[in-house]
């Protein structure tokens, strides 16, 4: 279990909420208006607007369904290429090793005693952690102030002035979140556990058992789950989801550039980004458009 409390708190530490906070693809995917700032660059009705199929992706994301985020976002082929692969391994026999495997995990969170077993493994790590809590904040705040401080990154002045602003209210939410409680590890098991219950998988053949678009239509509870999870430690994603803006700058062709805006603990992100159409799918033109974000400060 010392594997699983490190797990969860890898994903509930500040580097990556910041880094999904700042992450170009990330913002795009989570646009829930679109505007068009100028009309004179009026798309081709052949061609999707860029900012309307990023605002599919994220009604899908607030709606937790997975299927339609995946419909939204891959091409036909990308799509059939993906159940083809599905289907693949769901075909092939499953060893007595993966069973186990499964079962171990599993059926602790079916059992009628799970919250109880679960705790008992978790807390004793998670007590042993905390002593080193506090140290491990003070150097994840000092690797990004010193990556904000850089002179040789690609960061404007306006854009290092904007994440000073930032970095202290991530502190302040960091400073008044208990990672470690014990009470609240146990909601984020109750999550897991009403999750699993009501999955309707009880082993790993009635995972097998499952086509492609009944495994993701389940997947959509593994969404929810997660969104809850994150409310536990005072992390809203829909609401963050839902201050997202998204502006069609200019499309050419089968490129586009796109502005997109989202508040994060009542800062403003601004984001320009190249975007590339291929197969009928507008994506990320190059790496470093997915890493290169622009940051103002909210008004």
């Amino acid at each position: 279990m010392n594997t699983f409390v490190a797990t969860t708190f890898r994903r509930l530490s500040l580097s990556i909420v910041l880094g999904l906070a700042l992450t170009g693809q990330a913002l795009a995917a989570t646009a829930v208006v679109a505007e068009r700032v100028d009309q004179s660059t009026a798309v081709a009705r052949t061609i999707p607007d860029p900012a309307q199929q990023l605002m599919a992706q994220v009604r899908a994301l607030q709606a937790n369904d997975l299927q339609a985020l995946l419909r939204t976002s891959l091409s036909e082929a990308q799509y059939n290429d993906a159940r083809a692969k599905y289907e693949l391994a769901r075909s092939k026999p499953v060893s007595e090793q993966d069973r186990a495997e499964f079962a171990k995990t599993f059926e602790k969170l079916l059992a009628p005693n799970a919250e109880t077993t679960l705790m008992q493994e978790i807390e004793p790590a998670l007590a042993e952690k905390r002593p080193q809590l506090a140290g491990a904040l003070l150097m994840g705040f000092g690797a990004m102030q010193m990556a904000v401080s850089q002179k040789d990154t690609d960061l404007s002045e306006a854009e290092r002035a904007s994440l000073q602003v930032l970095l202290p209210k991530v502190q302040l939410w960091a400073s008044e979140t208990d990672f470690l409680s014990a009470d609240l590890m146990r909601k984020v098991i109750r999550i897991a556990i009403n999750t699993a219950r009501t999955s309707g998988v009880n082993d790993l053949d009635d995972l097998k058992a499952l086509t492609f678009e009944q495994a993701t239509a389940r997947a959509d509870q593994l969404l929810m789950a997660a969104k809850q999870s994150a409310a536990v430690y005072n992390l809203d994603l829909d609401r963050i989801l839902s201050s997202v803006r998204i502006q069609t700058l200019n499309v050419t062709g089968n490129t586009a550039k796109i502005r997109t805006q989202v508040t994060v603990f009542d800062t403003e992100l601004s984001h320009e980004q190249s975007l590339a159409l291929n197969d009928g799918r507008w994506t990320p033109s190059t790496i470093s458009d997915v890493a290169k974000v622009k940051i103002e400060t909210g008004r």
